[in-house]
């Protein structure tokens, strides 16, 4: 079921009607959402709001589990680099300075620019290449 994600910043707005899980053609997971500051009103009929919410509340109570979560801290020089479409994110609490820099990649550019620096073929990777 589709639902509208709106983020706004200085110089940045996106605003997208996804579903929170998408599925590719062969039903495996393709794109996964879940970010409750993006996430604006549902516009569904009233009949579908409980069915919804008790999905939502479910779908959330799984990403929430401490068993469903890997921890890790960085250090002064590291970076991440992951699939904002197949890894949900966030961070715990911190005391002290800190400096974080996001970037944001088309998934597509980097995985042909990865195969190609490695002297493969420029090709998108299968599904299960990407977990």
């Amino acid at each position: 079921m589709p639902v509208k994600f709106h983020r706004k910043q200085k110089a940045f707005e996106s605003i997208q009607v996804v579903p929170l899980i998408q599925l590719d053609a062969i039903g495996a997971i393709k794109e996964i959402r879940h970010s409750y500051f993006t996430l604006a009103p549902f516009h569904l009929p009233f009949s579908q709001m409980r069915a919804f919410y008790r999905a939502y509340q479910a779908f959330s109570a799984i990403l929430h589990d401490r068993r469903n979560q890997f921890f890790y801290q960085l250090q002064s020089g590291d970076f991440v680099l992951y699939d904002n479409y197949r890894m949900l994110h966030a961070r715990t609490g911190f005391s002290g300075p800190r400096h974080v820099r996001g970037v944001y990649f088309n998934h597509n550019d980097v995985w042909r620019k990865l195969d190609a620096s490695a002297g493969g073929p420029a090709v998108t990777p299968t599904p299960e290449q990407l977990i």
